[in-house]
């Protein structure tokens, strides 16, 4: 999974995810997508450290919900049994992939970290499809475990038993290779700059992060998963700020703010790993991530200062 994919994949649900990757699959630029990402870092603090949560429930402001611009044809077919979903994917056209739900603990090849709650919902995209004789396969990318490769049908039919009648469809995805690419970069422009000029950013919050180590134990019942859930954030942030810049280099945009911007991202994936460290050796990080932390604060501040006055205008 190539970087950009990675921080994107924060800020599409399962469903998006496999439109991201037929999109992705036909060189479409999802920098295109990534105008509305910056974070207030109080915001996600305050989310982490005081309600004691994990980053994958934060209401992040995210990636455009509007995909109605972009070259992607999507045709639903509802099915009542799961016996019905292959004879559906049969009929599926090599410019096709497809979109199908199915229960996540049920996946063979998933390795489960801990005990996956039951009937968690999980889309699968799959981009071809095998016959030979009997044997039916289906050939998918998941990214929640990550795997490429040929999975049984029969499998994968099985993990979608006693589905809920809302969640029985099949997206079927093309790209419109013959649909002109004709992107809308001022209206997109403009859309980030007001974001911009509405966002804050409380760079102060990175010193009350680092204080509330002290309670981890009493916030998240335990240090491992404390520093799962830091390990998660950090992320979450360098992804933010990684696909601001993205965005910008996409619109052509150039000078200080893209340095402030990388040096973010490289010192939050430092903490990062500093908590991933945390979590394999059982010690409490020290000061030097506390160090780290005040030089992405100040790398953010500076970051967000030149898009301020880089747009004020």
């Amino acid at each position: 999974m190539d970087k950009q994919f990675q921080c994107e994949a924060w800020y599409f649900e399962c469903r998006k995810i496999n439109y991201l990757m037929e999109l992705k699959r036909h060189g479409f630029p999802t920098e295109s997508l990534c105008y509305n990402v910056h974070e207030d870092i109080k915001d996600v603090m305050e989310h982490v450290a005081t309600v004691g949560e994990t980053i994958w429930t934060y209401d992040s402001k995210g990636l455009t919900d509007d995909l109605s611009w972009v070259p992607l044809d999507i045709q639903t077919t509802y099915y009542g049994q799961p016996e019905e979903v292959l004879a559906s994917l049969l009929e599926m056209k090599e410019s096709q992939s497809a979109l199908l739900w199915v229960y996540r603990e049920k996946l063979d090849y998933a390795v489960h970290e801990g005990t996956l709650e039951p009937n968690t919902l999980h889309s699968l995209y799959v981009n071809k499809v095998k016959h030979n004789y009997e044997n039916f396969q289906f050939h998918i990318h998941d990214l929640f475990p990550e795997y490429i490769g040929w999975v049984d049908a029969h499998k994968v039919r099985d993990s979608m038993e006693d589905m809920a009648d809302e969640n029985r469809y099949i997206q079927f995805l093309e790209y419109q290779k013959d649909k002109p690419l004709i992107f809308d970069r001022e209206h997109l422009w403009q859309a980030f700059l007001e974001d911009i000029r509405r966002s804050n950013n409380h760079t102060d919050a990175y010193e009350r992060f680092w204080n509330n180590t002290i309670d981890w134990n009493e916030l998240y019942g335990s240090f491992m998963k404390a520093c799962d859930y830091h390990s998660d954030t950090w992320s979450f942030l360098a992804g933010s700020r990684y696909l601001i810049k993205r965005f910008l280099e996409w619109m052509g945009h150039g000078g200080k703010t893209l340095d402030y911007l990388e040096n973010y991202v490289h010192k939050a994936l430092l903490i990062r790993n500093v908590y991933l460290k945390a979590m394999m050796t059982g010690k409490e990080p020290n000061e030097s991530a506390w160090r780290l932390m005040k030089e992405a604060a100040e790398a953010d501040e500076q970051a967000f200062a030149s898009l301020k006055e880089s747009f004020a205008a």
